[in-house]
């Protein structure tokens, strides 16, 4: 299973936008329709991560730490570019 991927924002009203998640990825994770996750932002980044009926974090733990996550080169944003 890939650990990136790229998507879209979607119009969902006139005040929302949504993602999609790859199905590889919440069936990997447990996750399913109805399932609740918690969006938090780190370092200017999206985190989304899984939430247990008891609140804590959740779902199936990935045997990779943090530190050994790459992004994938054309989705890394390219420092030369103009923000």
């Amino acid at each position: 299973m890939r650990k990136e991927y790229k998507r879209s924002l979607i119009k969902f009203s006139n005040y929302s936008l949504c993602v999609t998640l790859p199905k590889s990825m919440l069936l990997k994770m447990g996750l399913g329709k109805g399932d609740e996750v918690v969006i938090r932002m780190k370092r200017g980044k999206l985190i989304i991560e899984p939430v247990t009926t008891s609140g804590k974090k959740g779902g199936k733990s990935d045997s990779d730490s943090d530190e050994s996550w790459q992004p994938l080169p054309e989705l890394a944003k390219d420092s030369s570019e103009p923000t």
